[in-house]
């Protein structure tokens, strides 16, 4: 099973995302609908478009909220939700976002049985950003492989750590980025999980025309609603969108 929040942004991903997770064996798409930069009609008119296109493969969704305080908390409880109503305990869930494409050592089918022959409890991976070599910052082609679309790593967001494969019953520990269980006193002791020997890498492709702009709103957003709840806020997306113009000096 994939979780996965979508609005609207992500539109030019879907394409690859569907096909990727679905050659990669999953077998349902748990979504979460939402956006705060997007009007309700614009939203449900996005599902509409998301439903009948890729109705080939197992959807199952909801919507919201879209805004109000830690609205990023209740959308991810809202994926939690969708997982205790349609998984049990001999599930696996691939958390991530629309635009992150986890690549595993081996293939899933032996990563989930490696993770019950040792009595593991997850796949810890890490993220490797990736934009185009040529230094374009161009939209996203469907009819064009996103890997070779986006075929060098940015050396700045490197490494950052995310969950790509769990058992069910402990998807619940985890928060909001999916970057780890929720975590005890301990620094190395992931509340209690073991954590695979498997590696792991999450591409996450954002260096094109669409991520920028993404940004940009999201900037403006935080500005127009500074107590609003949200968890990286304008500071933290001024220094991210820096990143655009870092790596085009180098290219």
């Amino acid at each position: 099973m994939v979780t996965t929040r979508i609005s609207p942004h992500d539109i030019n991903y879907l394409n690859h995302f569907f096909k990727y997770y679905s050659d990669l064996g999953v077998s349902m798409f748990l979504i979460n609908f939402n956006s705060k930069l997007h009007p309700e009609d614009e939203l449900n008119n996005f599902i509409n478009h998301v439903v009948t296109t890729y109705d080939k493969y197992n959807l199952v969704y909801n919507v919201g909220p879209n805004g109000g305080t830690h609205s990023e908390i209740k959308n991810i409880n809202m994926l939690k939700k969708l997982v205790n109503e349609n998984t049990n305990d001999n599930d696996y869930i691939l958390p991530c976002d629309s635009d992150e494409f986890h690549e595993f050592e081996f293939n899933l089918e032996k990563c989930v049985d490696l993770l019950n022959l040792h009595k593991h409890d997850f796949i810890q991976s890490f993220t490797h950003e990736r934009y185009s070599s040529d230094g374009i910052i161009r939209e996203i082609k469907n009819d064009i492989n996103i890997f070779t679309q986006f075929d060098a790593y940015s050396f700045k967001l490197y490494n950052m750590p995310k969950i790509s494969l769990i058992k069910q019953k402990h998807y619940e520990k985890l928060g909001v980025g999916h970057h780890y269980p929720n975590l005890t006193n301990s620094e190395n002791d992931f509340n209690g999980l073991n954590v695979s020997f498997i590696h792991s890498r999450t591409n996450h492709f954002r260096w094109c025309i669409d991520g920028k702009i993404r940004m940009e709103k999201w900037i403006e957003f935080w500005k127009m609603y500074p107590n609003c709840g949200g968890w990286k806020g304008t500071s933290k997306y001024t220094e991210q969108l820096k990143i655009f113009d870092d790596i085009l000096k180098y290219v």
